[in-house]
């Protein structure tokens, strides 16, 4: 219906700039007012709505360049945030070997494996979901050791249950399949 009144209006325009460019000024005195109002109204019209199309492409390429400088902000921040992470996670591993940690400290210190796992799996969730912005996505599907994941969700948040007052367990309803694809 848009592309319809803006053809029609564009249509006009054109009738009143021919009728202005090849009338003789004396016919043009003649030719009824109402005519000429109409042809004049639909030129403003056309010159109007070409105005706002000119407006909403500028306004669209504003937004891609927002965009564009969002993706790279968050680019940056996610790789600058890998580079302490990483070494947090490689002296967890390494403190993990340790074969004199008591059962507490192993605990803890797995902990901070998984969540720095967690952490890098959410930065790349970041990186992924800014690719999906820009239009290139990759998308992976994979196997999940679903007791490893149910331990370490376990692990991860009984303290800050406890810490509320809580008790957090988890109660599966067996056979439970060994891995879930996600």
């Amino acid at each position: 219906r848009n592309i319809a009144l803006f053809l029609s209006l564009c249509l006009s325009a054109l009738v009143f700039l021919l009728v202005l460019a090849h009338v003789p000024e004396t016919m043009v005195s003649r030719l009824p007012p109402s005519m000429l109002a109409v042809c004049l109204v639909c030129y403003l019209g056309s010159y109007r709505l070409e105005r706002r199309e000119l407006a909403i492409i500028a306004q669209q390429s504003e937004l891609e360049a927002s965009n564009a400088a969002q993706r790279e902000f968050i680019d940056n921040v996610s790789h600058e945030m890998r580079t302490p992470l990483t070494a947090i996670k490689g002296f967890s591993e390494l403190i993990a070997q340790d074969a004199r940690l008591d059962r507490a400290s192993r605990s803890h210190v797995e902990s901070v494996l998984y969540n720095t796992t967690q952490l890098s799996w959410m930065i790349n969730d970041l990186i992924e979901t800014t690719r999906l912005q820009g239009g290139s996505v990759r998308v992976q599907a994979k196997d999940t050791d679903l007791a490893r994941l149910l331990s370490n969700i376990l692990t991860t948040e009984s303290q800050m249950a406890r810490d509320r007052g809580l008790d957090l367990t988890i109660s599966p309803e067996f056979p439970l399949p060994r891995y879930i694809h996600t």
